[in-house]
């Protein structure tokens, strides 16, 4: 079962496809179901953690959803050095003022 993210009327699922190299995998870690209402200064914060070998990665984090105007950023990227173990990512909500129905957006974590 995917881990969700509402938002305000918003259901934000994580997913991890393709997150693993010969030596290192990537991970959401920490909270990752989320209820946010659009505002000025809502932000969703994923952290990428790197389990394995020690050797520098890039996490991309995709959203996919229906409408992903919604947020400030669709995609954003974290690079991680081989002596890190994580790294945060922010993206922000964007505040329409419009009243919407309940949606569904997923996160999709990628290593490049």
């Amino acid at each position: 079962m995917l881990p969700v993210l509402l938002l305000a009327g918003w259901i934000l699922a994580l997913s991890v496809p393709g997150t693993a190299s010969e030596s290192a995998t990537l991970r959401f870690l920490g909270q990752t179901d989320f209820v946010v209402n659009e505002s000025e200064e809502a932000v969703v914060r994923l952290v990428v953690e790197r389990v394995g070998d020690p050797v520098n990665v890039t996490a991309l984090v995709l959203l996919e959803g229906v409408d992903t105007g919604d947020f400030e950023s669709i995609n954003a990227a974290a690079f991680l050095l081989s002596t890190e173990s994580s790294k945060t990512i922010f993206i922000a909500v964007k505040d329409d003022n419009l009243p919407e129905a309940d949606e569904t957006f997923t996160f999709n974590l990628r290593l490049q």
